[in-house]
């Protein structure tokens, strides 16, 4: 009889321990999860913030302007032969892609006979979302690889002339593309002929 009560107490005791350490092993485990999740939160962030540097040193040494697609706002190109200007005037479906209008401004006494524009186009970069809310992180997460697979680029060489002191209109066809492939444009503009009129 002691000796079953013995091997009771045993067991409950060894019970006991158990429970303690599935306790102390819960807490470890719920430590180690917030710790993962912050890092989650760390690790979007950091994404967010590199694409949004990359696109201001696109901007600042690779010479490429954003254009804004919203609103008539002229965006400024630094071009190889100096400053010119840019502005979306329309976009509109076409085939199986998006046509772009847009006005290049020369702002001076110079034509430029022929140029090339460069495009890069993607959908539009995704928010960052505030909330400590795990299944809007994932909803960013998916944003954000569709964003970097749609990133596009296309050469287009114009064989008008850019006339000085005006606005000149120029089309380009970007295929294939939907409207929401076409929520960012960033574009370079170089040329190698000029005319000046004149002389002797």
């Amino acid at each position: 009889m002691r000796r079953l009560f013995s091997l009771s107490v045993l067991f409950l005791s060894c019970l006991l321990i158990s429970c303690t350490q599935d306790a102390t092993l819960q807490k470890q485990l719920k430590a180690l999860e917030s710790r993962v999740e912050g890092n989650d939160n760390t690790i979007s962030e950091l994404q967010t913030e590199i694409i949004a540097l990359q696109r201001r040193l696109g901007t600042l040494e690779d010479t490429e302007a954003t254009l804004n697609l919203t609103e008539r706002n002229y965006s400024l190109v630094k071009s190889n032969v100096g400053n010119l200007l840019a502005v979306v005037n329309d976009i509109k479906p076409y085939s199986d892609g998006q046509k772009i209008s847009l006005l290049i401004g020369n702002p001076y006494n110079i034509t430029f006979d022929g140029y090339t524009i460069i495009v890069n186009y993607s959908r539009r970069l995704p928010e960052f979302p505030n909330v400590n809310d795990p299944e809007k992180r994932k909803i960013w997460l998916s944003e954000i690889s569709k964003y970097r697979e749609s990133q596009k680029q296309k050469v287009v060489v114009i064989t008008d002339k850019l006339l000085p002191g005006r606005w000149n209109k120029t089309t380009i066809v970007l295929a294939p593309a939907k409207p929401e492939e076409i929520g960012s444009i960033g574009i370079k503009i170089s040329t190698n002929v000029l005319v000046l009129y004149g002389g002797r």
